[in-house]
């Protein structure tokens, strides 16, 4: 659940202080809107590297969206875009274009539609690169 995932995600800036003996790192708003937003097509585990990585990556003390690195699954990985609720059809493609940094050949691939399709689904819904 998505409300988890902030609680979370302090709890592994503070396991990761207590190993480097470094003050603990906080996420700000970009970084928590950034993480819930992701599809976590992994476990627990991905969302723990994710943290890791960018606390490892940043010098500051606040670690934001741009200091967020999501590993772009393989397609096989990724369900089929096609759903029956348009909120979940939304944010599948917009996590797609998240990940593959608004590379829309690469964003087809992942959820296995055409660039075509892809192309129509962001002006039915309205997606531009400000929500991604």
């Amino acid at each position: 659940m998505t409300e988890d995932i902030p609680v979370l995600a302090d709890a592994f800036l503070k396991m990761y202080a207590g190993k480097t003996e470094q003050s603990v790192k906080r996420l700000d708003a970009s970084a928590i809107k950034a993480l819930k937003q992701h599809l976590w097509i992994g476990n627990v585990r991905e969302l723990k590297n994710v943290i890791i990585q960018a606390a490892f990556g940043t010098d500051s003390d606040v670690i934001t969206s741009s200091d967020l690195t999501f590993n772009v699954s393989d397609p096989e990985d990724y369900e089929d875009v096609h759903l029956k609720n348009p909120s979940d059809e939304k944010r599948r493609i917009t996590d797609a274009l998240s990940r593959t940094g608004w590379n829309k050949f690469q964003a087809a691939k992942l959820l296995k539609i055409s660039r075509t399709t892809l192309d129509y689904k962001i002006r039915q819904f309205g997606i531009n690169k400000d929500e991604v």
